[in-house]
């Protein structure tokens, strides 16, 4: 698989990983969102730069290979040598060699399914469904790139059209914020006609961009202003903002990376405020001119920079910032986050999951024909020794025999139509099946042993002996220690023929091969019924091991329940307490209402002593007003006579 195909699977294992990296990000972010907002934001933008990191960490990184994908019953493990550029493959039977009396005959495997019928040149590939979608992909992405760009031009075209403000007010006081903020350099503050909202922009050369009335601000918006933006240009936000859009540029297709972008930038304006107001700015001064500031907010092309205020996240920076209980920023708990983050992005980044295959097994039936015997074929054999089997890995690549399509060929009686895999024994122990044949392998006192069937093979009720077979089944028996025992039984049209070799010599079905085959099938079949109870007894135990838990799981329950039984019955006797204790409150009011209704009467009984006295003074009062009066009317008159 070369081209497209490889670049389609290593996009789709980007596609896992990256889903791992943002999941454990959102996971942490819902744990820290009532915490310090600089704490989110060192989260995301650590989080961002694992992503942008991952496709390079997963090509450098040491591949961790983890099994834990599932084995498909198709493909277990049946691994053929590789013939470059060969569609026909000519091999000798890698498990039967020649007999006395004939001749091996190259064996054509013809490909089956769609590559048989629709022939390719050499060098191409078709293009698959997981091509289409990575070339749909790389447009994507190409094309969130380039719009990225755009943005950075705009932003450049406003700086360089954009005029330093010289004010002697402005210079003293961007100077003096400069030092409060801990800003080194000499950043530029540059004022525009074209800008409608304070902005902070350039990646590696931070510029700060005011609209033209920044110049007629007041000394507390502008002290407002200058910090927020001081603060952006010191953390270097305008690089992150870039790193955070090529990400959403490289997983556009990904929704986890949007929601993550959003709340990337809300974190981002919620600590650039925090750190604002750590300075000394007054939050509800602050909240005003933010809410001032975006009422002259005009709508425009997309730039790449950090104005200092939006719509969206307007509303909820407004209430973080007017909050009397902000949170406290943690170190710890932070440098927990991000090292969590960057565990799971390199774990993602090394893992290579493959499935959970069994050891290798003999290669699948492949449909193969065999030319017409010839008269030559039934030659004497001369007298060499018998060659020892070759297995097909084993045998170096040779050019493929001359032969004919297999609508040509003539069938012959006895011909067979398809080779089975043999077995081999030693390759493995175990059970390996799929859905046309079954292979068993142990080994015992330095023996091999293999059992192999296709077909629909019927075996007695002990399984110790063949009941019978459909034609075109087969069942291959085979030992190996100091020499190879081989035995081939298939369906004749007599009942069951048998084919005996032993180290690849054909030897007559005597009692000693007959023996052995009894041997053989109670031995397997023994062996089979003792995994199958492991597997039972295995399964058996997983079962007790989750029951286990879950007992332990509901223990963990009723102890909580008790201890919030226990926590109820304090409550109840703290509520006991707190009523008696109203009683005794109830009790002191009733003697202080007691005690006020007797002062009451009291007052009411002074009240009415100096009714008495009042109405005495009564005359006295006359008097005084008509003394008043005459005084009054003495001054008239010296006024008029002055």
């Amino acid at each position: 698989m070369t081209g497209l195909p490889v670049a389609a699977a290593g996009a789709i294992g980007l596609v896992a990983k990256a889903t791992v990296v943002l999941s454990v990000a959102l996971v942490l972010a819902w744990f820290a969102r009532r915490g310090s907002a600089r704490t989110l934001n060192l989260l995301w933008t650590t989080t961002f730069a694992v992503l942008l990191m991952l496709p390079v960490m997963s090509l450098l990184a040491p591949a961790w290979v983890l099994p834990i994908l599932p084995a498909r019953p198709d493909a277990i493990e049946h691994r053929l040598p590789d013939r470059a550029g060969t569609e026909l493959s000519a091999a000798v039977d890698p498990v039967d060699p020649p007999i006395a009396g004939r001749q091996l005959h190259p064996v054509v495997t013809l490909p089956s399914g769609p590559e048989a019928s629709s022939p390719r040149t050499d060098g191409s590939s078709p293009l698959t469904p997981a091509a289409g979608v990575f070339l749909i992909w790389a447009l994507g992405c190409g094309t969130g790139l380039v719009s990225l760009g755009v943005a950075a031009l705009r932003f450049r075209a406003l700086a360089r059209g954009a005029t330093p403000i010289r004010d002697p007010d402005w210079t003293r006081s961007t100077d003096r914020l400069r030092q409060r903020a801990r800003v080194r350099g000499d950043t530029p503050i540059l004022s525009s006609a074209r800008v409608f909202t304070p902005m902070t922009g350039g990646p590696l050369r931070p510029a700060i961009l005011l609209p033209a009335s920044a110049e007629r601000w007041t000394p507390g918006r502008r002290e407002m202003v200058v910090s927020h933006e001081l603060v952006h240009v010191r953390r270097r936000d305008a690089l992150w903002r870039l790193v955070a859009g090529a990400v959403v540029a490289l997983y556009w297709f990904h929704p986890l990376t949007w929601l993550a972008s959003r709340l990337a930038a809300a974190a981002r304006e919620r600590s650039c405020d925090e750190e604002v107001l750590a300075l000394g700015v007054r939050p509800s001064a602050y909240a005003r001119h933010l809410y001032s500031l975006a009422r002259e907010l005009a709508p425009g092309p997309a730039i790449l920079a950090l104005p200092v205020v939006q719509h969206p996240h307007l509303e909820s920076r407004i209430m973080s910032i007017l909050k009397s209980n902000r949170p406290r920023f943690s170190g710890i708990r932070t440098c927990a986050a991000l090292a969590v983050v960057v565990v799971a992005g390199v774990g993602a980044a090394c893992a290579r999951p493959v499935p959970m295959d069994p050891p290798a097994s003999p290669a699948p039936p492949a449909e193969t024909v065999r030319p017409p015997e010839s008269p030559a074929d039934n030659l004497a054999p001369t007298a060499t020794p018998a060659p020892e089997p070759v297995l097909l890995a084993d045998r170096p690549p040779a050019e493929p025999p001359a032969v004919r399509p297999i609508a040509a060929a003539p069938s012959a009686p006895g011909a067979l139509g398809r080779q089975e895999p043999e077995c081999e024994p030693g390759r493995f122990t175990g059970i390996m099946k799929n859905p046309e044949s079954t292979t068993v392998q142990m080994s015992a006192d330095g023996m091999s042993l293999c059992m192999h069937t296709s077909g629909n093979v019927v075996m007695t009720g002990d399984g110790t002996a063949v009941a019978s077979m459909d034609p075109g089944s087969r069942l291959v028996l085979a030992s190996r220690a100091e020499r190879l025992h081989r035995m081939a039984i298939t369906s004749g049209p007599d009942g069951l023929e048998y084919e005996w070799s032993i180290d690849g010599r054909a030897q007559p079905l005597d009692d000693e091969a007959r023996a052995w085959r009894d041997l053989m099938l109670t031995v397997l079949a023994r062996t089979r019924e003792a995994w199958e109870v492991r597997g039972q007894e295995a399964s058996l135990r997983r079962q007790i091991g989750s029951s286990e838990r879950h007992v332990a799981s509901l223990r963990r329950q009723i102890g909580s329940l008790e201890r919030h039984v226990a926590s109820l019955l304090r409550q109840t006797g703290s509520y006991e307490r707190h009523v008696a204790g109203l009683h005794r409150q109830i009790g002191s009011h009733e003697r202080h209402v007691a005690g006020l209704q007797r002062q009451i009467g009291s007052h009411e009984r002074q009240v009415e002593s100096l009714r008495r006295q009042l109405a005495s003074t009564d005359p006295r009062l006359a008097s005084l007003e008509r003394s008043m009066r005459e005084i009054e009317r003495r001054i008239e008159r010296y006024d008029l006579a002055g």
